[in-house]
């Protein structure tokens, strides 16, 4: 599992943590408390993480490579550097066209991973 950081300082070095698989894409947490979960999602081009909801916010921000984003009915290119915000109950999901590490925060956390009324690959 994920670092639980709720008291103690950590400086985690992404790239460092980044693996990558050419199966499926990888879901690193990095930080998994009550008022958030932190994920590291590393995808090789064709991978994709399919269309989810989930009750929280997803804050996604796009840390290396070049991809799409679904977030509702839009579809937005993925290059490094860009945000991009879910609302509670919004339909998101990506897929890489190039290697690419994607940075989430989901906030409030999922109740857990299993849970479909929370989360569905979130």
């Amino acid at each position: 599992m994920g670092l639980e950081v709720a008291q103690v300082n950590v400086a985690v070095d992404l790239f460092e943590r980044a693996h990558f698989s050419l199966d499926h894409p990888l879901v690193t947490i990095l930080s998994d408390t009550p008022p958030a979960r932190v994920v590291l999602f590393t995808l090789e081009p064709g991978q994709q993480v399919n269309d989810h909801r989930n009750n929280s916010e997803v804050h996604m921000l796009a840390l290396m490579g070049r991809g799409w984003i679904h977030l509702g009915q839009s579809t937005h290119d993925v290059t490094a550097g860009r945000w991009f915000f879910c609302p509670p109950g919004t339909s998101h999901g990506f897929g890489a066209t190039e290697r690419m590490i994607i940075l989430a925060t989901i906030a409030p956390r999922p109740r857990s991973w299993a849970d479909p009324a929370d989360s569905v690959g979130c």
